[in-house]
């Protein structure tokens, strides 16, 4: 079980209190280890750790940033932390994908870390390799990926946020 949080805005704006308190709430979700990632003025900073979502939020400077996005993490399996970057994609996953295995064996691509969660960005970057749009992509991931997706995939390049889900527990 882990948990994902964040704020995103048209405007550059101070973050802080509104995703320390959403953190403090992730905490209930994973304690084991945590990360953000802030996006700002064209550039992003990922900052992980073995620490609490919480603590996290401390170190991190939020100030004038469009998107943050967190993670919280109760390790499952693999030992990469995340926001997490593929492809030119940062990912932020919670649940499981039970078949990533076979997708890697079927795919042109290997998998650079340790985590079932890197794969949706492969598969996402295969759908828009093959020309389908952005959403579409998105899509594709959720319908190739088994298991359970809840993700947050945020392209700096394209200055896109994709939020993807298979079982409805994302709230925005």
């Amino acid at each position: 079980m882990c948990g994902i949080f964040g704020l995103i805005s048209r405007t550059p704006s101070d973050h802080t209190k509104d995703v320390r308190q959403l953190a403090a709430m992730a905490d209930e979700r994973g304690r084991d280890a945590s990360g953000v990632l802030v996006y700002r003025a064209g550039l992003h900073h990922i900052t992980t750790g073995h620490m609490t979502s919480a603590e996290i939020t401390k170190r991190v400077d939020m100030t004038r940033a469009h998107v943050v996005v967190g993670h919280s993490r109760l390790a499952t399996n693999g030992e990469t932390l995340q926001p997490f970057t593929r492809s030119r994609m940062i990912v932020a996953h919670n649940g499981i994908i039970t078949n990533h295995a076979a997708l890697w064996h079927a795919s042109h691509d290997t998998p650079l870390y340790d985590t079932d969660s890197e794969i949706i960005a492969a598969m996402i970057s295969e759908g828009l390799t093959s020309g389908l749009s952005l959403s579409d992509a998105g899509h594709y991931a959720m319908t190739v990926c088994e298991g359970v997706i809840n993700a947050v995939v945020v392209i700096p390049d394209e200055k896109a946020v994709v939020m993807i889900s298979n079982n409805g527990s994302m709230y925005t």
